[in-house]
């Protein structure tokens, strides 16, 4: 117990700062989705939609305990999408109540000139749009990690290739916040990597491969809206963007 209280207070390994939590459901609760078994039109788990002029792709792949790549359409046109999502809304974010919620996966267009993508948690329904042209302009009640171009949103967010992430909140009241989150290693296109975000209250923390990146942001208000779990990517151009997705994970307190 000793040591798991000490890698809880330390706060550098995302998910286990929920351990506590974990030993007693009472007061919490998990979602989890491994890609073990994957039916677009009966899986309680994971709702999938493609936002924009072309048919977006989902094929579930045998490695890795099952993974899911989900990619735009292969005749894509600037600002398609792929989404995968949870059907329902899950969690309630107010008080001091937390949420972590990861993803390990990995794409080519992790930091890319024409590939954009977000994983997070929204009141939105899986099939809305987080994106307005190249950037990302997430919906009220939203609490978002991932990368956009940074021309039409915050400069130089995507200067030095693959060195940052960015953190988009918007409460239910008043309009996005972008953060910038400058991390010491270079975001991977050829290997597994895990994003990661937690909230306590209105206080949210982003990690990358388990360690904390940038500072917390704090919301300007609460966001008291359920919210969904949401992963997307947008092309930016005529050409596909794709990720493939080992899991997402998430830990709620109730």
């Amino acid at each position: 117990m000793g040591q798991i209280l000490t890698k809880y207070n330390q706060g550098s390994l995302g998910l286990a700062e929920f351990a506590d939590a974990q030993f007693d459901p009472q007061s919490s609760f998990s979602y989890f989705v491994d890609f073990l078994q994957y039916d677009a039109a009966n899986d309680y788990f994971i709702a999938t939609n493609g936002v924009g002029t072309g048919t977006a792709a989902f094929t579930q792949n045998s490695a890795h305990g099952g993974t899911l790549t989900f990619s735009t359409a292969a005749t894509s046109t600037a600002n398609d999408q792929a989404i995968i999502a949870s059907p329902l809304d899950l969690f309630e974010l107010n008080g001091s109540r937390r949420a972590y919620i990861e993803v390990r996966f990995k794409s080519a267009s992790s930091f890319v000139a024409t590939g954009n993508w977000v994983l997070g948690l929204t009141a939105a329904s899986p099939a809305t749009t987080v994106f307005s042209g190249s950037a990302v302009s997430v919906p009220i009640n939203s609490i978002m990690v991932g990368r956009d171009q940074g021309t039409d949103s915050l400069t130089g967010a995507s200067a030095t290739a693959g060195r940052n992430i960015q953190l988009f909140t918007r409460d239910g009241t008043n309009s996005m916040v972008e953060t910038v989150c400058p991390m010491s290693e270079t975001i991977s296109i050829t290997a597994f990597q895990r994003v990661g975000l937690l909230c306590t209250g209105n206080i949210v923390q982003a990690f990358y491969n388990g360690k904390k990146v940038g500072s917390p942001v704090t919301l300007a208000a609460a966001t008291s809206a359920a919210m969904g779990v949401y992963f997307a990517v947008q092309t930016t151009n005529t050409a596909p963007v794709a990720a493939e997705v080992d899991y997402i994970a998430a830990a709620f307190t109730r």
